[in-house]
């Protein structure tokens, strides 16, 4: 099982307001696509935000990275896009 990267203790992470490519407010367990994959947009004051799909996670999230995506539900929604092999 891979591990989440780790960030200093201290940010607070859950206020910072990142949007994805139509300037929608990005939430927590929101599901972003780039055209390529879902990836799970999630924010943890402990872990950082990061992003992750079957691939693994991807950390240091800029607001430019998340310019390429969309926001197309929340993770309850489209859960079933996450059933890795």
């Amino acid at each position: 099982m891979l591990s989440a990267p780790r960030t200093p203790k201290g940010d607070n992470y859950s206020e910072k307001r990142l949007t994805d490519k139509n300037g929608v407010a990005l939430n927590s367990l929101d599901v972003i696509y780039n055209g390529i994959a879902h990836h799970q947009f999630i924010i943890d004051d402990v872990n950082g935000i990061y992003l992750l799909n079957c691939d693994g996670y991807t950390h240091d999230i800029t607001q430019d990275l998340l310019n390429g995506f969309e926001c197309v539900g929340t993770f309850k929604e489209l859960e079933h896009l996450f059933k890795c092999d």
